[in-house]
């Protein structure tokens, strides 16, 4: 609310527009005593009753995580749930996949250490191995 818009007859209402202070609006109640609190109430109320019809609730209900599905599945309390949705119709906590790269995606791929080649390369590695050591066993048995 700007410092403008408020009717304030006693004073209590201070702009501090420019002062560089990290608040919600522009203007500062400041009470001294206690009973002027239900008057600082009325000029907090005329302050929401400005904001209501553009931003307290109409604009949230447009925002995209309010459109979203959602997942629907039944909670432990019997309500269903009430996060976004997956693409399986699900959220993340109630079985849904999380996004991941598709198969094949070389973005995906980190180092490629179990990849479907390198496997097989050490298990023929390891064959090789098993071979050369019996082998050797053999000759030396022989010897």
């Amino acid at each position: 609310m700007r410092s403008d818009d408020v009717r304030d007859s006693r004073g209590l209402a201070a702009d501090i527009t420019d002062l560089g202070l990290w608040a919600n609006g522009d203007v500062q109640v400041q009470l001294d005593n206690e009973r002027q609190t239900p008057y600082a109430m009325k000029l907090i109320r005329q302050a929401f009753a400005g904001k209501r019809p553009e931003g307290m609730g109409a604009n949230r209900r447009n925002d995209p995580m309010h459109l979203s599905t959602r997942c629907g599945a039944r909670t432990r309390n019997g309500h269903p749930c009430r996060s976004p949705a997956m693409t399986n119709s699900r959220c993340w906590m109630h079985g849904g996949k999380s996004p991941c790269a598709p198969l094949g995606n070389a973005y995906a791929l980190k180092h490629g250490r179990y990849s479907a080649e390198a496997i097989a390369r050490r298990r023929e590695l390891a064959a090789l191995l098993r071979n050369m050591r019996r082998l050797l066993s053999e000759v030396n048995a022989r010897g």
